[in-house]
């Protein structure tokens, strides 16, 4: 009898693991969720900058190669060079290296270099968490969250992605940022009369920018197209001939050196135990001859 009850108590049993195990999953997935947003914006912060040009003020944000930032045009338009203040730190000047005003986005070179951040790898889908990071109003290093409200919205220039993300004048030139601390796009506008209805420009017009100021960069047309790697090997292998020719030419010629001691009473310096006299000069002859 207590077998038949041992063996009918299993089914509830193994419903009841189940259950706390799908419990505790929710819960880790819950609290990793809100530890990845905080890891997300530790890791992306320091990227970030706040930008000040001829009477404007954006955000900017590294991305391509050290020293190059994002911004939107429309906050450096008429200001060749720039102040880039990172969160909590000293301005250092830029300048503005290539625009786009068509995409609203421009290209900063400077001497800071903080860690680029990289592009999205999945194209935006609507509903998708972002957060949105810049200078509004001046206060630098704020953090904004909201979702994908559309995307290829129409009828915004070039700025086609919609959040539910509250921009403030500032934001324009931050990045938007997916879940994985990728960049999406170039937050640079919100609607007239509007709450909560911003627009990024998608982050592969940045890319375009960055490649074709590579493109037509001074440095790559006066190198017309040859890389340092190229030069390094060319020079790598002239010191390699050189080196060979003067090794061949030492070993057709052997040197002697003969020591001659001249002295007022013509002993050989080698046989003597006592120092030379004053008068004792030591004179070295240097020769050569063909190797047979």
């Amino acid at each position: 009898m207590s077998a038949a009850r041992h063996t009918a108590a299993r089914p509830y049993c193994l419903a009841a693991l189940v259950t706390v195990a799908a419990v505790a999953a929710w819960i880790l997935t819950a609290s990793n969720a809100w530890a990845s947003t905080e890891n997300v914006v530790a890791k992306v912060l320091p990227s970030v900058v706040t930008v000040r040009g001829q009477g404007a003020q954006g955000s900017a944000f590294a991305f391509g190669k050290p020293g190059q930032f994002i911004t939107n045009f429309h906050v450096v338009e008429g200001s060749p060079r720039v102040v880039l203040t990172s969160v909590g730190g000293v301005g250092i000047e830029g300048y503005v290296a290539a625009t786009d005003a068509g995409h609203d986005l421009a290209l900063i070179q400077s001497g800071i270099h903080p860690y680029p951040l990289l592009p999205a790898v999945a194209n935006p889908k609507i509903g998708a968490d972002v957060l949105a990071i810049g200078s509004p109003l001046g206060l630098d290093g704020s953090v904004s969250k909201g979702i994908i409200s559309a995307i290829n919205r129409k009828g915004n220039g070039s700025a086609s992605i919609q959040t539910n993300i509250a921009l403030n004048p500032g934001n324009s030139g931050g990045p938007l940022i997916d879940a994985q601390g990728r960049v999406i796009g170039v937050n640079t506008s919100v609607a007239d009369a509007s709450q909560g209805i911003g627009f990024a420009v998608p982050i592969k017009f940045a890319q375009q920018l960055i490649a074709r100021a590579s493109s037509t960069s001074p440095s790559a047309a006066a190198n017309g197209g040859i890389s340092r790697l190229t030069i390094a090997a060319a020079a790598g292998l002239l010191a390699l001939i050189l080196a060979l020719i003067a090794f061949r030419l030492v070993k057709r010629r052997r040197e002697q050196v003969r020591i001659k001691l001249k002295s007022s009473q013509r002993k050989r310096f080698f046989r003597r135990n006592a120092a030379p006299d004053p008068d004792e000069e030591i004179v070295v002859d240097l020769y050569s001859e063909s190797a047979k």
